[in-house]
């Protein structure tokens, strides 16, 4: 065994300096020439001296490097083959020993790779050393004592295996971390750096920066790693074949790392180099396993975090100004406390924004060495919170927008500001400028009300940023009715970019919904969403949705249930609660809907919708104190949300209070003029008043709000019903079709307008349909009977208004009518009296009744009570102004009487000669 070990003692004491050799780069050898592949991997992040300050991912990098190499892609290295180190593994001795293994197991044509990531350094007192390798044991101050590997002892090894050995040797090295070491006044980690890249021998060295810059590591780079170290590996698995002929050589190595590191750490510098043959082979790219990286690439978002430099920063404050000291804790702390910009500075007691002493710092040459990293951080907090929420939508779609059924404007409305600030902070020619402006531009759309202004945005954003899925799967939610071709196109483009996000199904539901009005399209897009992620929440939660507005209630409990429980501890979700909640309201379960809202209230006391849903239960059981005192602590709770004031509203119409309704309903609509029930209920006001132009008004305000529900367009129709604008009526009633062809009512007045414009087969088309959508649709049955009434089919008429009769609660008309027709059915006589006395104690002042009675006389044949009907039906309908004389006398039951001398005599007693 070669004493390695031994000559670790030597360098330590003697601290000699190995003699450079200057040899010529060797030729390219392929992987069939070469003989075995041995591999020493050390990583350390946690240092024993507490002095050495820690690092945040060395040990990652230097384990998923040490992962590659077990990969085919790496060699598929055994345990023989390999030895890994890492933190309190990577002492001195150990690695000593792992370096001697390597001198007794290489032979000739052997390739060696060493991996070092951690701390280099040189001692304080000494500027001509070589520097050292910082292991795990390694003193805070002197070197010399042990714990650190010299460089020329390490080189040496290297030299010995490459030249002795005559194997190929690929040292990669990440040791120039910034941090307080002995030799940090004198740039002991850049000193380190450059010694490591002198070649000696025909060995490759890849360096993870330039002597004179800093090595950076941060969360962005796979949820934290270095920036080399991560580019690194892609390159090696096949990113950086630039010639696409399966191999990656050390010149395209060299230029992929240039390019992707020194980009994605900018404003700082750091520009990795690579020495040694420039057409040596390092690796064959294997096709399964570059898929794999591609891949694991698609959809995820670009990210972009601040970097820490805590040796250096505390370097360079200690010979600063205590007034500039001051100041960048006052910046650092504007930062953690989210006061970025003046906007976000409520009083002068918390102290100037971040952008403000930023800019006076950035004046300071005392502390220059800091402003790329304060840039940089600056940049990286402004579009962080923004950031954070487009990694949710891409995975779990949880977003407090959906969690909470909080406004964008509220969430996100400080968003655009942020990421146009950090943009400028970055400069246009940063790699996250067109992604930063691209994210702003989708912030700002999220703002707009207008459908057409935020699919402008959207697609300004896609400019920016060609690829950008959210900004297309928008495109697809927002698509225009008469452009299905160019919504289904942006919904499979995302689909490739993204193939695992169910949020493109979900936004073609949403399309299917609200623009071609097709549930059952709608269904079956929520459906593939399901078989995309079947564990997905938001698709759970979107079908309970779904089915709700469907009024398929099971469904919809079964849907949300789901929700609830799997939701977990990690993911609070009031809005499931409050649905189900609806849910049970909408079925008259009003103690499973209250226990679902205080369920909402232990998940968030301040939750608005649930103490809104608690009113509303307390009011549909006849509670409305209660109801009242839910809805006024909803309004203390946030008296800028129109809701509170619209229950509160609606609370007070019922009461009959409808002044006190009104103004608070007039309120809700000012604080958010888009609250389309709001605006429902002030038309009810104003129609029930007598104000129909008014109602007009408001009606309108609530279809453009919501043009998706349509009781809003049919409650217009109804209005123009009393205004006699049948015209209106007809076009209100379709518009309320278009948007649900399931919409009973519609139909039923449509039937009305058809019916007093004679078009009998229209009038009954109508009002079968709207019976055969509600089969408990009583209004629709005793209009149908009167259709049939006015065409004299009598048996007819008896069915329909009989069934009317049957769902209707007590109304004397509407009896009386079936008396009627069951008085010219043979054989029905006395149905038709039961009916008429029933009609006469419902509603004794009901004229017809009595006409109705007369005609019964007649078909008995009892003469003097059909002159006593009769006399009693004049003078109820002459003082109600309800009959006139041509009517009584055109009907055909009286035909037989109207020759009588006692009719002429009634005639000219009610109406006159």
């Amino acid at each position: 065994m070669k004493q390695f070990f031994a000559l670790l003692l030597l360098y330590v004491t003697s601290g000699l300096h190995a003699q450079e050799k200057g040899l010529q780069p060797i030729p390219a050898t392929s992987s069939s020439d070469r003989g075995s592949t041995y591999a020493v991997v050390v990583g350390i992040s946690d240092y024993q001296d507490p002095d050495i300050p820690d690092l945040r991912f060395a040990d990652k990098d230097a384990q998923e490097f040490a992962r590659y190499l077990a990969s085919p892609a790496g060699g598929s290295l055994d345990q023989d083959h390999l030895k890994v180190l890492v933190n309190h593994e990577a002492t001195a001795a150990q690695f000593a020993m792992a370096l001697d293994w390597l001198w007794e197991v290489v032979e000739e044509n052997d390739r060696v790779i060493i991996y070092f990531s951690g701390h280099g350094d040189v001692e304080r007192k000494s500027l001509t050393q070589p520097g050292y390798l910082l292991c795990w044991d390694a003193p805070s101050r002197v070197y010399l004592a042990g714990g650190a590997i010299a460089l020329p002892m390490f080189q040496d090894a290297i030299s010995t295996l490459s030249v002795q050995d005559k194997a190929q040797v690929i040292v990669i090295t990440d040791a120039c971390h910034a941090g307080k070491l002995s030799g940090s006044q004198v740039g002991g980690a850049r000193l380190t750096n450059a010694n490591l890249a002198r070649q000696t021998a025909g060995e490759i060295k890849i360096l993870s920066c330039q002597p004179e810059e800093f090595s950076i590591e941060g969360e962005q780079w796979g949820g934290g790693r270095g920036a080399f170290s991560f580019h690194l590996l892609d390159g090696l698995y096949g990113l950086a074949d630039q010639d696409e002929d399966g191999t990656v050589n050390v010149r395209e190595l060299g230029r992929y790392l240039e390019d992707r590191v020194s980009e994605e750490v900018a404003p700082h510098n750091q520009n990795p180099m690579i020495v040694g043959n420039k057409v040596e082979i390092l690796t064959e790219v294997i096709p399964s396993e570059l898929a794999d990286v591609l891949n694991a690439k698609k959809g995820v978002l670009q990210q972009f975090a601040g970097v820490h430099s805590k040796g250096m920063e505390d370097d360079v404050l200690a010979k600063a100004d205590s007034q500039v000291v001051v100041l960048f804790r006052a910046f650092q702390k504007a930062i953690a406390d989210k006061r970025f910009l003046a906007a976000d500075v409520e009083s002068d007691a918390e102290g100037p924004c971040a952008n403000a002493l930023y800019q006076q710092l950035m004046q300071e040459p005392q502390i220059e060495p800091l402003h790329s990293s304060m840039r940089r951080n600056f940049a990286a907090a402004l579009q962080d919170d923004a950031q954070q929420v487009m990694n949710t939508m891409l995975k779990s779609g949880l977003t407090e927008m959906i969690l909470s059924s909080a406004p964008a404007d509220k969430l996100y409305g400080k968003y655009p500001a942020y990421l146009g600030r950090a943009a400028e902070l970055l400069g246009e020619t940063h790699y996250m400028y067109p992604i930063l402006m691209a994210r702003k531009l989708y912030f700002e759309a999220f703002l707009e009300k207008g459908r057409a202004s935020r699919r402008t945005l959207y697609r300004e954003a896609l400019r920016w940023q060609p690829d950008m899925p959210h900004a297309m799967v928008e495109l697809v939610r927002d698509g225009e009715a008469s452009q299905v071709d160019s919504v289904l196109s942006a919904f499979r483009q995302v689909v490739e970019w993204v193939p695992a996000w169910v949020e493109p199904y979900i936004a073609l539901a949403h399309y299917y919904q609200f623009r071609l009005h097709d549930p059952d399209s709608e269904e079956e897009a929520l459906l593939q969403a399901y078989q995309v992620d079947s564990t997905s929440v938001l698709v759970w939660y979107t079908l309970g949705n779904h089915y709700q507005r469907r009024k398929q209630q099971e469904a919809a409990e079964f849907w949300f249930k789901k929700t609830i429980a799997g939701s977990g501890e990690d993911v609070c979700f009031p809005c499931a609660n409050n649905n189900l909640a609806i849910v049970y309201l909408e079925t008259g379960r009003y103690d499973q809907a209250k226990a679902c809202y205080s369920n909402v209230l232990e998940l968030d006391s301040l939750n608005v919708r649930a103490h809104n849903g608690l009113g509303l239960v307390c009011m549909d059981t006849n509670r409305p104190r209660e109801a009242e005192h839910w809805f006024q602590q909803a309004i203390r709770l946030d008296s800028t949300s129109g809701l509170g004031y619209s229950n509160l509203g609606l609370l007070y119409y019922t009461q009959g209070r409808e002044h006190e309704a009104e103004e608070l309903l007039v309120k809700a609509v000012g604080l958010d003029s888009f609250m389309a029930s709001a605006y429902n209920t002030l038309g009810n006001i104003c129609r029930y008043s007598g104000r129909l132009e008014e109602a007009v008004n408001w009606y309108l305000h609530a279809t453009k709000v919501d043009r998706h529900t349509p009781m809003y367009s049919f409650n217009l129709a109804l209005v123009y019903g009393d205004m006699h604008q049948n015209d209106q009526v007809e076009t209100w009633s379709l518009k309320a079709l278009e948007i649900d062809p399931r919409y009973a009512p519609p139909y039923n007045q449509l039937g009305i307008v058809y019916q007093e414009e004679e078009k009998h087969v229209k009038a009954e088309e109508n009002f079968r349909s709207a019976i055969r959508l509600d089969s408990m649709f009583w209004e629709a049955y005793a209009n149908l009977g009167g259709l049939y009434r006015d065409q004299r089919r009598w048996e007819a008429c008896a069915t329909a208004t009989a069934r009317a009769v049957e769902l209707a609660p007590p109304i004397g008309q509407l009896i009386a009518m079936l008396g009627h027709a069951y008085a010219h059915l043979p054989g029905h006589l006395p149905e038709a009296r039961k009916a008429l006395d029933q009609a006469l104690e419902w509603a004794p002042d009901h004229h017809l009744t009595y006409i109705y009675l007369a005609h019964w006389a007649l078909q008995s044949g009892l003469d003097e009570e059909i002159w006593t009907y009769l006399e009693q039906g004049l003078e109820t309908g002459k003082e109600g102004g309800e009959l006139s004389r041509a009517a009584i006398e055109t009907m055909p039951e009286f035909q037989d009487i109207t020759r009588d001398a006692r009719w002429s005599e009634l005639m000219e007693r009610h109406f006159g000669k």
